[in-house]
């Protein structure tokens, strides 16, 4: 019998996830108190009055509140320490994002082991998880986006396991998936979405598995229900502090681009490289460049550089490294989705990530178009994608994995490709000046 040999230290994919968290620790240390909106009112308010608001007092409001519940619990405890601690409050609400961001990457990685075999893939993928730039600094934003992501990817998760198993899902396995969807939507309301690509898998099964349709159907249409029935509170709270089913202040009824419609659906590459480079002051409207009213070109800006809403503005050399590095990284991205699309036929578990990945899309291009307003960029945000990063991940793994196992010779190129992009990204994330509003900690005074 033949005795394996001991894994290697560098064979633990755990420890390739350290760069990502170093990149998460940085940022905190590094940013200010980067929030949307208004949620730090919010979870102030909730701190010092232990109540809700009402939803037309602060714009966040419209969310249910539970992100802003946990924020103001560990608000008041920051308050107490503080003495000890030196650590502001205010910074209540990114920890919590830092932690939901930790609680995902540990997802990543069953999720990673289930679809991309090569290990090399597998670390590649945890490396420029680690090195997308928009993704990193989510973390560390007061918002809820991260705490609907990792329950998004744990759906994601489960959704997997199911649909590689032969037999008829079970109907405990079935509920459990859809309340954890329920529960994303009663967190971030667009967490509801995610039942729509889980309803598509289990009527999926009658093609792989050959399964009962009427068993099938009913599965879906209980998760339909119960997804509804947990994100209920959502609605029932606003019509009655409203009267209005939905309540929402944005500004939906204003153009959102400037120039010919055409342009919306470009990639201005050229005016991307120009645009760190183009002084501003008023950064509300987002838009400096042509590349700015393409739907495309913004995505691009937004997953691979800084927030424009900095206290200084970042690295201009920095910010275009990136993103001449990230363009073959975000073709491979491409070419991953396209192979993976054509894996389905004979890996029904290829069929959650991408639908992850496809209702995402539709949904922001969609709102992007039909829900537009001054900041219209927020609807290209990375966080949008956030819930879906198992399956981006799962894409870029699997042709970094064909290339590896059946091109050998061109894998030189590809960790050559990712190099390059992480150390771009690592000179964005420490150039230019100290960002943070208040005084760095004693570790951090240069």
């Amino acid at each position: 019998m033949k005795i394996s040999e001991a894994k290697k230290w560098w064979q633990n994919e755990w420890l390739w996830l350290l760069p990502a968290v170093a990149a998460c620790l940085v940022c905190y240390s590094r940013f200010p108190e980067l929030h949307n909106d208004d949620h730090p009112a919010v979870i102030q308010h909730i701190a010092e009055t232990g109540c809700w608001p009402q939803v037309e007092q602060f714009r966040s409001a419209q969310h249910m509140l539970y992100y802003h519940m946990v924020s103001a619990g560990l608000y008041r405890f920051l308050v107490w320490a503080k003495p000890i601690l030196k650590i502001p409050p205010a910074r209540a609400g990114q920890m919590v994002s830092l932690i939901c961001m930790f609680g995902l990457m540990a997802l990543l990685i069953p999720i990673l082991r289930i679809l991309i075999h090569d290990f090399r893939a597998r670390v590649l993928s945890l490396l420029i998880f680690g090195a997308s730039t928009r993704w990193m600094t989510v973390s560390v934003t007061i918002d809820n986006d991260t705490v609907m992501a990792l329950i998004a990817t744990l759906a994601l998760f489960l959704t997997i396991r199911m649909m590689r198993r032969t037999h008829m899902p079970s109907w405990g396995e079935v509920l459990l998936i859809a309340l954890i969807i329920g529960i994303a939507g009663a967190i971030k309301h667009n967490g509801q979405q995610f039942v729509i690509p889980l309803m598509g898998c289990l009527i999926g099964r009658r093609w792989w598995y050959r399964e009962n349709m009427s068993a099938l159907m009913a599965r879906a249409g209980v998760s339909l229900l119960v997804v509804l029935i947990v994100s209920a509170p959502f609605y029932l709270r606003h019509y009655r502090e409203t009267g209005r089913w939905i309540y929402h202040d944005q500004g939906f009824h204003r153009e959102n681009w400037s120039g010919d419609r055409w342009e919306f659906f470009t990639f201005r590459f050229g005016k991307i490289l120009r645009r760190p480079s183009i002084p501003y002051e008023n950064f509300t409207d987002e838009r400096l460049c042509p590349a700015d009213v393409s739907w495309f070109s913004k995505l691009y800006m937004n997953w691979w550089s800084l927030p424009d809403f900095l206290p200084e503005r970042p690295s201009a050399p920095a910010t275009r490294a990136v993103f001449i590095t990230a363009l073959p990284i975000t073709i491979f991205f491409l070419a991953g989705f396209i192979m993976a699309i054509f894996k389905i036929r004979d890996h029904p578990g290829w069929l959650p990530p991408l639908s992850w990945i496809f209702i995402i899309f539709i949904f922001v291009f969609l709102a992007s178009i039909f829900f537009p307003e001054p900041r219209w960029a927020c609807h290209t945000y990375p966080r949008m994608w956030l819930g879906g990063a198992g399956g981006l991940l799962a894409a870029f793994g699997l042709i970094a994995q064909t290339l590896i196992n059946y091109r050998p010779a061109t894998r030189w190129i590809l960790y050559l490709l990712l190099g390059l992009q992480v150390a771009a990204f690592w000179w964005l994330l420490l150039s230019g000046p100290f960002y943070s509003f208040y005084d760095p900690w004693p570790l951090f005074r240069m």
